[in-house]
């Protein structure tokens, strides 16, 4: 029987947490920054920066699927 580790779940937790993110941010994307008043925009950017600061690898995961996407762009021929 398979008994993940607890390295299963950290990770397993970090991919959902950032499922969720994104979940939400694209939930918000209709509404424009302008809607929000100062104090809102405060409080996202705190919590989307603790985020960040707590997993970095969300990052590092980001830029390696950007260099992806960017290197089959690469290797596609042009329209």
């Amino acid at each position: 029987m398979f008994q993940p580790s607890p390295a299963f779940f950290r990770h397993r937790r970090s991919q959902l947490a950032a499922l969720a993110f994104a979940i939400l941010a694209f939930a918000a994307a209709p509404a424009r920054a302008e809607e929000f008043t100062p104090g809102q925009k405060a409080e996202i950017e705190s919590i989307i920066k603790d985020y960040l600061l707590a997993k970095p690898e969300i990052l590092r995961d980001a830029l390696t699927e950007l260099d992806a996407r960017e290197k089959l762009a690469k290797r596609r021929p042009a329209k």
